[in-house]
Formats: C-alpha cells, structure tokens, sequence
C-alpha cells in the first residue's frame, strides 16, 4: 500500500490546511499536554475576567480549552488561513460566541492592524516559528508586546535550535523508551533561534521578566511579561 504524499506546506492553500489538521488530530495526547502547559501558566483564576489573543491559532482546540477553564474569559482568534477560522468557530460550539476571528497572517508587518488590543494574555503554540527567519520573530514579538494591556503576559510554546546539534540524536534515542513519556526532537539547524536568543529577542521587545519556563529537547515554552505579574494566590 502507498503511503500518501504529503502537501507542500504551504498555509494559504486550503488543501495543505485540511491535510495538516487531520495530522494534528491523530496525536490528541501530545497535543493535550502542550495545550495544558499553555492553559497551567495563565495568571488567571476561573471566576476572573480577561482578554486574550491567540497568534496563529489554528484550528481551534487550545481555545476550546481556554474558554471552558476561563468561562468569563474573552478570545480573539487571529490565524491567515480562513479555513482554520471557520474550523475553529465549529471547534469552539457554544463557546463561539465569546471569541472574535480575524484572517491576519502575522508573516505580514500589518497584521496587527485587525487585531483590536489591548490584551491581558497573549498565547501562540507552535506557530511563530514557520517564519523561519529571526528578523522577522523579534518584529512579531515587538508587535506582540505593543498589543498587551500593561502587566500582560505572553506565552510561546515553540520551537527552538538547539545550541549542540550533536545532541539531537540523544533526544531521538530516548524516545524508545515506551514509558518516558518525552518529545527528544526539534532542534534542527534551520530553526530560526536557539532558547538563549529567543529569550533574548524578548527581552529585546521590552519584555521584562523574560525566560523559558518548561523545555523538552527542541521545544519550549517562552514567557514574556510586560511590567510585572497579575496577583497570584498563593496554594491552600
């Protein structure tokens, strides 16, 4: 039996969108727990009112779990393909109504033109780093830190080069272990910036504090805040 080819990537063309969520749908584990690692990080209790802004957001299924956690919360979806749009309005159901959906591709330097700021919470999985080029990365992330509402937070789970390639095929070994449970790979050379530089590029947007919060290999979760962090209760 052949095994299908798969699409050029390619985002404004609807078939590669269609073939891409239909890819993302087969591995819900994996996707549960970056979404989760998203969701954990959110300065916010379920009872409390926020905006927030999903940069490349795709399909949909972070936001459906946004919004079921965060019920007083309100979304605005911004992605360039209107095929993820339209997806993740059906993605959301009842909760479609508390989201905006903007068509803006943010590889553009107007983007943020559609988007109406300002946010208490920007978030982006897996998306900012399809630019490849890190010129253009710290352009969003100087964008993105224009858009936030002071003491706002933004969260990155992307994407990183890893500083010793050497290292990636250690990650690759690690995974026959059934039970780790890890992601060993990203890392390749053709991404844009390693977790020290996009760190960096944060801090150089104005972020402060900026650091990476949670890393696996060639992927990590990046936050930027912009003044200082919402008040957060302490556990009881």
């Amino acid at each position: 039996m052949e095994t299908p080819q798969r699409l050029t990537e390619d985002w404004r063309d609807d078939r590669y969108v269609a073939e891409w969520i239909t890819r993302q749908e087969r591995r819900p584990e994996r996707r549960r727990r970056d979404f989760t690692l998203i969701r954990a990080h959110i300065p916010y209790t379920p009872e409390q009112p926020f905006r927030y802004l999903n940069v490349g957001a795709g399909p949909g299924p972070l936001d459906a779990m946004l919004l079921a956690h965060f019920p007083q919360a309100q979304a605005t979806l911004t992605d360039g393909s209107a095929l993820m749009l339209e997806r993740a309005r059906e993605e959301l159901g009842e909760a479609a109504d508390r989201a905006r959906y903007v068509q803006a591709d943010f590889a553009q330097p107007d983007w943020t033109q559609a988007v109406e700021g300002p946010f208490d919470v920007v978030v982006s999985t897996i998306a900012i780093h399809n630019l490849f080029d890190g010129t253009r990365i710290r352009a969003v992330y100087r964008a993105i830190y224009d858009l936030l509402a002071n003491d706002g937070v933004f969260l990155n789970l992307d994407y990183v080069r890893l500083t010793n390639p050497a290292l990636r095929p250690l990650g690759r070994w690690a995974q026959r272990d059934p039970d780790l449970g890890f992601y060993g790979g990203g890392g390749e050379s053709p991404l844009p910036g390693t977790l020290e530089e996009q760190v960096g590029w944060l801090r150089e947007a104005g972020f402060s504090p900026a650091d990476s919060l949670w890393r696996e290999y060639g992927i990590a979760l990046l936050c930027g805040v912009k003044g200082r962090l919402p008040q957060l209760e302490s556990p009881g």
